[in-house]
């Protein structure tokens, strides 16, 4: 068999099973070996091995591959619990976010160079064969996006986020009432400063001082 061309690709994620995800495992952008794989010329079955690291003897899964948007996304199950050793490793340590990225390893049918005058440089995919998903921990293409991650604990999770909440909007309903206190606070101390100096005006001459310090006055308090 040949020896298969490796692309490395993003990997995150959003909600899905306890032993599953969904990952957008290639697309049609120049990666970082300067090379593209057209989307549309890739052939794959419906159902391809999983590897961790292009390793044939570390199958963790299986993978059901389609094309989505124009890109290349699978649906990867992990082996059940228990079965694996390596396969419960690498489920934890992709739905913790610690591996992040997946890779295909596939077998050119036809290419063309990225730059005709270097026909031995990168290379435009226009047709391969799919022949396995690897998770990996260094990604080629830059444009793989989040499609489905679960967490364990989510009903958990959805009560403290509850909880938080409710905490939140009481801390806020706390704060609002502090705020409402110190407001009437500082009204009632307006209302006697006001009267204070409707006092003071009550008993002034006309005279032009005691009309400016009136005057300095309001402008202290105001």
């Amino acid at each position: 068999m040949p020896n298969p061309v490796l692309k490395a690709q993003k990997f995150t994620s959003e909600p899905l099973g306890p032993r599953s995800v969904r990952v957008q495992c290639s697309s049609a952008t120049v990666d970082r070996t300067g090379e593209i794989v057209v989307q549309a010329g890739i052939k794959f079955a419906h159902s391809i091995p999983v590897l961790f690291g292009h390793d044939a003897q570390m199958p963790v899964g299986r993978a059901e591959p389609r094309l989505v948007n124009g890109n290349l996304v699978a649906d990867v199950a992990f082996a059940p619990p228990g079965v694996s050793a390596k396969a419960d490793e690498i489920c934890g340590l992709v739905k913790a976010g610690i591996v992040d990225t997946v890779s295909i390893g596939f077998d050119p049918i036809q290419a063309e160079p990225m730059d005709p005058t270097r026909p031995r440089g990168p290379q435009r995919y226009l047709a391969c064969e799919l022949l396995e998903l690897s998770f990996v921990s260094v990604p080629a293409n830059r444009d793989a996006t989040v499609i489905a991650r679960e967490h364990r604990g989510n009903l958990e999770t959805a009560r403290q986020d509850a909880r938080d909440l409710i905490e939140k909007a009481e801390r806020k309903d706390a704060a609002r009432a502090l705020e409402l206190a110190g407001l009437a606070s500082d009204r009632e101390l307006f209302n006697r400063r006001l009267e204070s100096i409707h006092l003071q005006q009550l008993g002034m001459t006309n005279s032009y001082g005691e009309r400016r310090r009136l005057i300095n006055m309001l402008e202290h308090w105001f």
